[in-house]
């Protein structure tokens, strides 16, 4: 099968997943688990910016048509999140690895560097999320911490779902 069929059908699984998250899954106002950043994360490292950010604002703007939250807020941070990618891997990943391997692995990455990419692109998709919805709303503190929970709560999970991956690869 054809990669990038391969990486379309992995991208339509995981919207599915999340939507499944998002309608049977609730563990309160403070954790927010979101998946589909792993897709856009781990993207070959060849993908540069734009093209990252039209995969991430496609993938959010599915998740907000097929939920029931607001048009465009999901869209807007993993829009984000997807501008930041490339930064946030040339800072945590040495060029000779993004040379050697096509995408950012925890087995290549070691789990400091990869938790840290990962939490620092979290951070910013939930920083993001927290500013569109609650623009004006006042609840600066409850948005702080929604964003370092759920964004300690992915990485978490996200590392524990590549462990997995990898293992079975």
């Amino acid at each position: 099968m054809n990669i990038d069929i391969k990486k379309i059908l992995y991208c339509i699984l995981l919207i599915a997943i999340q939507l499944l998250l998002d309608n049977y899954l609730d563990l309160g106002i403070y954790i927010y688990l979101f998946i589909v950043p792993y897709f856009i994360l781990f993207l070959p490292y060849r993908y540069k910016t734009i093209p990252t950010m039209f995969l991430a604002f496609f993938a959010g703007l599915a998740i907000d048509f097929l939920s029931n939250g607001v048009l465009g807020l999901n869209a807007g941070a993993l829009t984000t999140m997807a501008l930041f990618r490339q930064s946030f891997m040339q800072l945590v990943v040495n060029e000779q690895s993004m040379d050697k391997y096509e995408t950012p692995t925890l087995k290549d990455m070691g789990i400091l560097r990869y938790s840290l990419f990962v939490l620092l692109s979290y951070l910013v998709f939930f920083i993001t999320f927290s500013l569109l919805d609650n623009f004006g709303s006042g609840m600066v503190l409850i948005s702080i911490l929604k964003t370092i929970i759920s964004s300690i709560s992915n990485t978490v999970l996200i590392v524990i779902i590549s462990f997995i991956i990898q293992e079975r690869r």
